[in-house]
């Protein structure tokens, strides 16, 4: 009779600001478990993901490009981009949409509309035993 996996989850420390753009996504992967007399060796990976967005709440400004930068702890500044339409959000997720590695430290980010800040904040990354962090500050 095989054993029931066993779950584990990334943890992750801080509020989460939507109302500012940043929004979270949780990963959650399953543990090592061996399958009736044959044992089976699991390989797993976790990543800290981070969704950015932004919009213009009224929709006044109509379409736009949202040029979202992020400076990792290596001062080391990356760049994407969204098209956004009228009053709907345009999202990117750190590091995906970045083609980047994540370092533990600390990491700003801006989103610019048409050469301004339109809004910015940090989060830190950490590692310790075996577990990614995430936390957000403004």
């Amino acid at each position: 009779m095989p054993r029931p996996l066993r779950p584990v989850s990334l943890l992750v420390a801080g509020p989460l600001f939507a109302a500012g753009g940043v929004a979270l996504t949780l990963l959650l992967v399953n543990a090592p478990a061996a399958y009736g007399k044959k044992r089976v060796n699991w390989q797993y990976s976790v990543t800290p993901s981070i969704q950015l967005g932004v919009r213009d709440k009224y929709g006044e400004k109509g379409s736009y490009t949202a040029v979202f930068n992020v400076t990792m702890p290596d001062r080391k500044t990356v760049r994407a981009t969204r098209k956004v339409s009228e009053a709907g959000f345009g999202y990117v997720t750190f590091p995906q949409d970045f083609n980047v590695d994540v370092p533990t430290g600390r990491y700003t980010w801006r989103c610019v509309v048409e050469g301004k800040v339109a809004v910015q904040g940090r989060f830190d990354v950490k590692y310790a035993n075996g577990v990614n962090t995430l936390s957000f500050t403004d």
